[in-house]
């Protein structure tokens, strides 16, 4: 397959460019119940999160895997199922708990490759699976990556489809405006990021720490790929790539 510089790249979100150090669930609960003006029941921290919890289980096997729940439509349900108000907004609140749930970091050097697109004129955006608003998304990529914009970033909670579907990858080539040949689209799973990306008829490249990269060899001057898609390992790798097509 012949490869040229993308005009566009896209990127998956966790395991792509974000790691995720751990998980509190306790501790987004208690972040919430700090915020709460009234709880007339006195439901427990405990009893909020185990039916929380539930809830959510019980809505992902409702919705399947191509479309996602929303977090601050579930909870606005818990909440209201329990009569507690809030001092802040949903919105507001989910982001407070977001900031006490998740430790975050960046997968190494993926601030360094996000510059080299820069210096090379590549427009960058988010397409992600993720029950989290667009706004405690971008709230977390700002914090991560202070030095970046990207272009768009899409939470497929705000678009009601999942990757590997088709109709979320539509709307980001559409909102950019380019071709889906032009565009490349970088994850690290095969089943969400690959088909799904494939199937939109953009360049997909798996990020796999624990693979070997893609052997691309030149004819003529362009650039061939040996395999339907783009294996990458490290980022800086993939810097280098970039610039050999440029």
């Amino acid at each position: 397959m012949k490869i040229m510089k993308p005009k566009m790249i896209l990127f998956d979100c966790g395991g792509t460019l974000i790691s995720e150090i751990k998980q509190h669930n306790h501790k987004g609960v208690s972040a919430l119940f700090s915020i709460i003006e009234s709880n007339p029941d006195n439901i427990t921290e405990s009893d909020f999160e185990q039916f929380f919890f539930i809830t959510m289980k019980e809505a992902r096997n409702l919705a399947g895997n191509n479309i996602e729940i929303n977090n601050c439509a579930l909870l606005k349900y818990v909440l209201d199922y329990f009569s507690i108000k809030l001092s802040l907004s949903i919105e507001q609140a989910e982001i407070y708990i977001l900031n006490a749930m998740i430790d975050f970091c960046q997968i190494n050097d993926a601030d360094k490759m996000l510059k080299s697109l820069d210096m090379l004129n590549i427009r960058k955006g988010i397409i992600t699976n993720v029950s989290w608003s667009y706004k405690a998304l971008k709230m977390m990529l700002d914090s991560i990556f202070p030095e970046h914009q990207f272009e768009m970033v899409i939470s497929s909670s705000e678009y009601f489809f999942r990757k590997p579907d088709r109709h979320i990858f539509e709307i980001a080539l559409r909102k950019a405006k380019l071709e889906p040949q032009d565009v490349w689209f970088v994850g690290n799973e095969y089943d969400a990021d690959i088909i799904g990306a494939d199937y939109a008829g953009m360049i997909p490249v798996l990020f796999s720490e624990e693979s070997s990269n893609s052997k691309l060899c030149e004819h003529n001057g362009d650039i061939y790929l040996n395999s339907d898609y783009l294996i990458i390992s490290k980022w800086s790798e993939f810097t280098q790539i970039l610039l050999s097509l440029s």
